[in-house]
């Protein structure tokens, strides 16, 4: 939801630091949301991108719903197949 808001830039990235904790969380259900925002949150501003990338990564060598969602964030928001 957080990612839909009109935010300022430098609003979500006080939302992107505020997820950093839930990166952590046993729940990879979690992860995969955290994910997915930091990438949605990331579009039109080159630091959040390093960081979403950076994320992404980190995601293609964890669980196996981690790297699903890796594999379709990277597909549709970087033009990135990743199969």
């Amino acid at each position: 939801m957080l990612p839909r808001l009109l935010l300022s830039r430098l609003q979500r990235r006080e939302v992107a630091a505020a997820l950093e904790p839930y990166f952590s969380d046993r729940s990879a259900i979690v992860r995969v949301s955290a994910l997915q925002a930091i990438v949605e949150l990331s579009e039109n501003d080159p630091l959040l991108e390093v960081l979403a990338r950076d994320r992404l990564d980190r995601a293609m060598r964890g669980s196996a719903a981690e790297r699903a969602r890796a594999r379709l964030l990277l597909a549709k928001f970087f033009g990135i197949n990743a199969g």
